[in-house]
């Protein structure tokens, strides 16, 4: 509901600053520009702890005191 109150509030200025073409173009260009983001952005998991590995690990170390 939020983002139809937003969307109706910023969409008309927006053309009648840009124009239908221009404003459907930048509508278009904002997915390509998020998907180049995220394809930019790398996340490499080699060295990172799985859930299997911490399921398995007790929640106290063996050699400290369970107080």
């Amino acid at each position: 509901m939020e983002r139809t109150i937003i969307g109706s509030f910023f969409f008309p200025p927006l053309l009648a600053k840009n124009g239908l073409s221009n404003l459907m173009l930048a509508l278009a260009l904002v997915p390509i520009a998020g998907l180049l983001s995220l394809w930019m952005v790398t996340w490499e998991p080699v060295g990172s702890r799985s859930e299997d590995d911490v399921i398995g690990e007790p929640m106290i170390a063996r050699n400290q005191p369970a107080i």
